[in-house]
């Protein structure tokens, strides 16, 4: 971690949806760090945003390029973004919304975006639950809620108590990142709960620490992952292998027989 633009941030990109009010966005942002750096240590420059738009735009968003900044305010827009696990591998200090604030920006992706709110009542599909319905299984919805709580009845199974789909529930929302997003799960990430919190960490944070951290974690996971693929590959093949001995087995049975 050797950042060359140590005075500047790159803004991933976010949700198409949210570009509205952009230019307040970036205007406030401004005068934050302009703030700060005033209250700050005398003769600091103020940190300076820009926009991976704007990096492409001008034909300069390389690897090298990305990897020259301070860090990156990455705001997730999908439950699931490929883009946070390359920045994180490479060390670059992360800086994310706390989950009370990133989950009003979350599913407002292209991929989840289209599926929200498709979310079936428990009467629905009530037959694959409860293949046995006609045979005395419930046909109504209390009746349903009833054989769910008790785990009674033909193909009973338990009820997950939120939907990952159901975006106008907050609580919802706030449930499914914490639990399964790996920027909430991950370690060595930096969270802020406002625009001028994030200000404060990125004239605080020890920078260095914090990627030395995160290339640990990343080296550390190398080795569980290797192990893991290694185990998977013995198995396949062993498994093909003695596939292949009983293929032959049988052809020269077959032979002798005939």
């Amino acid at each position: 971690y050797f950042p060359r633009r140590w005075d500047e941030v790159l803004i991933w990109k976010g949700s198409s949806e949210c570009t509205d009010n952009q230019d307040a966005f970036d205007q406030l942002l401004g005068q934050l760090a302009l703030d700060a750096s005033s209250e700050g240590t005398q003769g600091e420059p103020p940190v300076r945003f820009k926009h991976l738009r704007a990096l492409r735009a001008a034909g300069d968003s390389s690897y090298a390029t990305i990897a020259s900044f301070r860090a990156v305010v990455f705001i997730p827009y999908e439950i699931l973004l490929m883009t946070f696990y390359e920045l994180y591998h490479v060390a670059i200090p992360l800086f994310i919304p706390e989950k009370e604030l990133g989950t009003f920006f979350m599913y407002r992706g292209p991929v989840t975006y289209p599926h929200c709110d498709r979310v079936l009542s428990d009467m629905e599909g009530v037959q694959a639950v409860f293949p046995a319905a006609a045979d005395g299984g419930p046909t109504t919805e209390e009746a349903l809620n009833e054989a769910f709580d008790s785990g009674t009845g033909a193909g009973a199974r338990p009820r997950p108590p939120y939907s990952p789909f159901n975006r106008e529930d907050a609580t919802a929302r706030m449930a499914w990142i914490k639990a399964y997003t790996d920027w909430y799960r991950w370690p060595h990430i930096q969270r802020f709960g406002s625009l001028a919190e994030l200000v404060k960490k990125l004239r605080e944070t020890n920078f260095q620490a914090v990627s030395a951290a995160m290339r640990k974690e990343t080296e550390s996971a190398e080795v569980g992952a290797a192990a893991f693929w290694a185990a998977a590959f013995d198995k396949v093949l062993g498994s093909a292998s003695m596939a292949q001995v009983s293929v032959g087995v049988q052809a020269e049975e077959d032979r002798l027989t005939a």
